[in-house]
């Protein structure tokens, strides 16, 4: 069964994490992993207890995606991380959720490899009547001043 899985991080031992976990428990997280580092450390102990603990359709939950990654970079990396091994993200603040994009037949219908496909072979379509034909002067584009 997929599960929710928290991660929590403030950068300094002076901050506090109970705005972060209370929010993590109130969004159903059935664990939670908690560190004190800054974000721009690489070498994360708890954020890789978290990883190794899930498992495909389960899904990493933070408050807000700074708490994740310090920088783009870092975070694109994170979320491939979690792609490659069919885990979720989900940030509370910004409203992200990727584990609803995998499709698992959820509230949005089916998929959309489940979906019939109306494409016919990678080709462009054109409505009744006009033909496909590259000359047509219906399927240019028309020209930029």
């Amino acid at each position: 069964m997929p599960m929710s899985v928290g991660y929590a991080r403030v950068s300094t031992q002076e901050q506090d994490l109970a705005l972060q976990l209370d929010a993590l428990q109130t969004a159903g997280c059935a664990r939670i992993y908690t560190e004190k580092a800054s974000g721009a450390q690489r070498d994360r102990p708890q954020l890789q207890a978290a990883l190794d603990y899930m498992r495909a359709d389960d899904t990493l939950v933070v408050w807000k995606l700074d708490r994740l990654a310090r920088s783009l970079r870092q975070l694109l990396d994170t979320v491939e991380t979690l792609h490659a091994r069919q885990i979720g993200l989900r940030s509370l603040t910004e409203a992200i959720d990727t584990s609803r994009a995998r499709c698992s037949g959820q509230a949005g219908g089916p998929c959309p490899a489940e979906r019939p496909s109306h494409h016919d072979g990678g080709r462009r379509q054109t409505p009744p009547g006009v033909t496909g034909d590259p000359v047509s002067p219906l399927s240019r584009r028309p020209e930029r001043p």
